[in-house]
C-alpha cells in the first residue's frame, strides 16, 4: 500500500515537469495571434489611421486648437458675430452713422432743448424722431432729409441763439425767424435753400452773422431788414436776385461782396431809414461783369426828409472787374455812383 502511494507521487511531479513554460531566447518569441484589420502587424487595428497625424493628433478633430475655420488666437473670423465689429472688437452700429441733411444744430440762451411745441412734420418737412441737448449744443434728428423751414416756425421765439440749416433744405420759408431777437449766427447749407423766404430774419436784432450757401439763387423782399447788429455777411456764389430793401437797416455791415451771379439788385436793398444811426457800410465789392439791374435807392439814405439820392454818408467805394468800370459808370442807377466806382482785380 505505501509502495503504490510513493508511486502515484512520483509521477505526478514527473507530469508536472513536463509542462513547464519553455523559454525563448534570440528572436525565437512565440507566434502572436494577429489582429482582425492590422496590416502593419502592430497589434492595433489601422481603422481610423487614415486621419492621424504623425504625432496620432486628427488636424480635422473639432477638439483641436487649430480648428478649422478660426484666426491664430482660436476665434472664428466668420462667426456672425464678428460680421459687424471693427478693429476695435466694438460694434459698428448703423444708427450711429448721422445722414447730415437729418439733422440741425442749434444753441438757445438757457442751454435747454427747443420747446417741443413748435416741433411737428410740417415744422422741417421731416418727421423729428429726437430733440436733445448734448455738451453745449442741442441737435434736433429727422428720419429722412429736412426739406424745408415752415413759415413762422420759429417766429418771435427769443431763445434761439443760433442754428445750422443743412444742405438739403431748398425753402426757408417766410417769416420762419421773425422777431428771434437773441439769434446770433446763422448758416444756411452750402448747397442747400434756393430761396429765403419774406421777411425770414426780419427783426433779428442781434444777429452778427449769416453765412447764404452757394445753393440759394433768391433773397426775397425784407428777409434781413432791420437786423441792427448784421456785421459779417457772406453771399454765396449762386444768389441771382435780392429783392426790395432785403438788408436795409443792416447798420453794422461795414463791407459786402456781390458775387458774379448777380443779376438783379432790388430798391432799397442796402439802404437806410433817414431816422437811424449812420450805416457804417464803407467798400462795396461787385464781382459782376455785367453790372446788375440796380433798384431805386439801393445804396441811399431812404426818407422825405433827405434829398431823394443821398447816398449813404461812409459809403467811399465800390470795387467792380477792371474791364467792367465804364459799363457800371454807364448803367442805369449804377452811374448816379460813378464818382466812387473803382476798378478791382477779382
Amino acid at each position: 500500500m505505501k509502495k503504490l502511494l510513493f508511486i502515484s507521487l512520483f509521477a505526478a511531479l514527473l507530469l508536472a515537469g513536463c509542462k513547464k513554460e519553455k523559454i525563448y531566447e534570440g528572436d525565437d518569441f512565440p507566434p502572436t495571434e494577429q489582429v482582425p484589420g492590422d496590416d502593419d502587424g502592430d497589434n492595433q487595428d489601422d481603422e481610423g489611421d487614415e486621419d492621424d497625424n504623425n504625432n496620432g493628433e486628427n488636424p480635422d478633430d473639432g477638439d483641436d486648437n487649430n480648428n478649422d475655420g478660426d484666426d491664430n488666437n482660436g476665434e472664428n473670423p466668420d462667426d456672425e458675430d464678428d460680421d459687424d465689429d471693427d478693429d476695435n472688437g466694438e460694434d459698428q452700429d448703423d444708427d450711429d452713422i448721422i445722414d447730415p441733411n437729418c439733422v440741425i444744430y442749434y444753441t438757445t440762451t438757457d442751454g435747454n432743448i427747443i420747446d417741443d411745441r413748435l416741433l411737428n412734420p410740417w415744422t422741417f418737412g421731416a418727421e423729428i424722431i429726437s430733440n436733445t441737448y448734448e455738451d453745449g449744443v442741442g441737435i434736433i434728428k429727422c428720419s429722412t432729409p429736412i426739406t424745408t423751414v415752415w413759415s413762422s416756425a420759429f417766429y418771435g421765439y427769443d431763445r434761439l441763439v443760433s442754428i445750422t440749416i443743412p444742405d438739403s433744405v431748398t425753402e426757408i420759408e417766410q417769416y420762419a425767424f421773425e422777431y428771434c431777437t437773441n439769434l446770433t449766427n446763422v448758416t444756411i447749407g452750402g448747397n442747400g435753400a434756393t430761396g429765403i423766404g419774406y421777411s425770414a430774419f426780419q427783426n433779428c436784432t442781434s444777429l452778427t452773422n449769416v453765412t447764404i450757401g452757394n445753393g440759394v439763387t433768391k433773397i426775397e423782399t425784407t428777409a434781413f431788414k432791420d437786423c441792427f447788429s448784421l456785421e459779417h455777411l457772406t453771399i454765396g456764389n449762386g444768389v441771382k436776385t435780392m429783392g426790395r430793401a432785403a438788408f436795409e437797416n443792416c447798420l453794422k455791415l461795414t463791407s459786402i461782396t456781390i458775387p458774379e451771379s448777380m443779376t438783379e439788385i432790388g430798391i432799397y436793398a442796402f439802404s437806410q431809414d433817414y431816422d437811424k444811426e449812420d450805416s457804417q457800410l464803407e467798400t462795396v465789392y461787385c464781382k459782376s461783369t455785367t453790372p446788375p439791374s440796380l433798384g431805386y435807392n439801393a445804396f441811399n439814405i431812404d426818407g422825405h426828409l433827405v434829398a431823394p439820392y443821398d447816398r449813404l454818408r461812409n459809403l467811399r467805394v465800390i470795387y467792380v472787374p477792371r474791364e467792367s468800370v465804364e459799363a457800371y459808370k454807364e448803367a442805369e442807377e449804377w452811374r448816379r455812383h460813378a464818382d466812387i466806382i473803382e476798378p478791382y482785380d477779382f
